[in-house]
């Protein structure tokens, strides 16, 4: 793999949400609000695990080409609920195996996922950053502006 393949680039997105702390997280992390928001990326797609600090979360959905469940395995780095969530990738699951070398993940290696909110009262403006694979780049730039609207809808429901 030549070194141009393996460079990654940076996407930050940011938005305002008039919404509590609580509300917002929760539209983040919990399980419905996730496969609902996280669907730009994968129709599909779910986690396995919890949020604690040091924990491997698998990020999963059905492949586009055939279907077969696969997706990247992150360990949760940094995690104040309200306030802060950093993953880094650290593998990746195809055909139902982990693995931690090979295939398409060495581009992914690495990359980190942020989720910041910054204010202090209502409306606080949630900063997201992360770093794709150039290659990748066009697509996860497009699905994190509709993730990032998604993300504000259900947070600001009543």
């Amino acid at each position: 793999m030549s070194t141009q393949e393996n460079i990654r680039k940076e996407i930050r997105k940011s938005i305002e949400i008039d919404a509590s702390r609580e509300k917002i997280w929760d539209a983040i992390t919990s399980d419905e609000s996730f496969r609902d928001w996280c669907s730009a990326f994968c129709d599909g797609s779910y986690f396995v695990g919890d949020w604690s600090e040091g924990s491997k979360m698998r990020f999963l959905g059905p492949s586009p080409e055939d279907g077969q469940e696969g997706g990247m395995i992150s360990e949760v780095v940094e995690h104040k609920p309200g306030h802060v969530l950093r993953l880094k990738a650290v593998g990746e699951i195809s055909n139902g195996e982990e693995k931690y070398s090979g295939g398409s993940f060495p581009e992914w290696l690495g990359s980190p996922e942020e989720y910041s909110l910054i204010g202090d009262a209502a409306p606080y403006e949630l900063q997201i950053y992360a770093e794709t694979p150039e290659n990748m780049h066009e697509f996860f730039n497009s699905a994190w502006d509709q993730s990032v609207n998604r993300i504000k809808e259900i947070s600001e429901q009543s």
